[in-house]
């Protein structure tokens, strides 16, 4: 609306600066939102670059009380893909991979295809639909903006990737209005009959993705509502690999006993031998978190710390989203 607008009023400006401000505020991806914006100003509306500047900096001003806490917890990214080699991957690593997820998470949503050749056949296909929308949505006037929003934003987060793993396509859920807007307005321009044809198409796998998604409960988020339940056991204690318990938990079941045992991220306590049993002393239940061990003690230390100490393996709970967790009896 601010480019839009012919008249002097500044309203527009206003809440545009406003609305950026409180984006950058709730979410660091609102930098490649911006460039893209940047670009597309510089590209198509130069007559309205100066007020875009003026209001750029205004953001960028009231931005800097922030900056002190974004410059830590840049560096706490940093020490987690030092201290634990799998983040990169987990954190959206620049790869083909990751490009694909985006692509396939923006078409079917979270649900994945056990056979991991026909995932990538099909990520494949929707990648060349998408361009090939792309391509017909250049055709028109309105397609250009969105083209320019879409994929100038995810290659600054490309180019960001060579340093730092963004990659992640959850991050990304600020660019679906304009991936399907790009999709709406490519097929609008081919002829009627398979403009209509392709919108059936679209909706049906849109509709198909969200079907399998809310009737597949393994597909749906962490369940750790379910897990704070389980370990909510009189006299038990809870073991998660990492420094300290899980917020989740800490959030569900407050009242619950938990022993981080990593001093720091993938490094075992050293004192785990005393201090263990201490914590260990009259609980007649331990209940063993999965949840990162790949990432924080491939080598499950802790199980087997609990089976040379005589506890017995009761039962393995897999809970959704939050994995496994094991229940050991105290020995008699």
């Amino acid at each position: 609306r601010a480019l839009k607008d012919k008249s002097k009023n500044k309203r527009h400006w206003y809440l545009f600066t406003l609305v950026s401000l409180l984006n950058f505020y709730t979410f660091y991806g609102s930098l490649f939102n911006l460039i893209s914006q940047w670009v597309f100003v510089i590209w198509k509306q130069k007559k309205k670059f100066k007020s875009f500047v003026i209001c750029n900096l205004v953001i960028g001003l009231l931005f800097l009380p922030w900056v002190p806490t974004l410059m830590k917890q840049l560096s706490g990214g940093g020490y987690l893909t030092k201290a634990l080699p799998g983040w990169n991957e987990l954190s959206g690593n620049l790869s083909p991979k990751s490009l694909g997820l985006i692509m396939a998470k923006f078409t079917i949503g979270r649900i994945t295809l056990a056979n991991k050749s026909a995932y990538a056949i099909f990520v494949a296909g929707i990648s060349l639909y998408f361009l090939l929308c792309s391509y017909l949505a250049s055709l028109s006037k309105e397609g250009k903006a969105l083209l320019v929003w879409f994929y100038i934003s995810l290659a600054v987060a490309i180019f960001v990737s060579l340093k730092t793993p963004v990659l992640g396509y959850w991050r990304y859920v600020f660019l679906l209005p304009a991936f399907v807007s790009i999709i709406t307005i490519g097929l609008s321009n081919l002829p009627g009959g398979a403009a209509i044809f392709n919108y059936f198409v679209v909706l049906l796998v849109f509709i198909l993705g969200n079907l399998i998604f809310w009737t597949t409960p393994t597909l749906h988020r962490e369940d750790w509502r379910a897990a704070a339940k389980l370990i909510s056991k009189d006299n038990s204690i809870s073991v998660v690999n990492f420094p300290d318990a899980f917020s989740p938990l800490k959030f569900y079941s407050p009242s619950a006993y938990f022993y981080a045992d990593q001093v720091s991220l993938g490094k075992i306590r050293p004192d785990l031998d005393q201090s263990l049993p201490l914590f260990l002393k009259g609980k007649s239940t331990v209940f063993v978190f999965d949840y990162l061990s790949d990432l924080s003690d491939k080598k499950r230390s802790i199980l087997l710390w609990l089976k040379e100490a005589g506890y017995q393996q009761k039962e393995t709970h897999n809970i959704n989203g939050v994995g496994f967790i094991y229940e050991f009896a105290a020995p008699k």
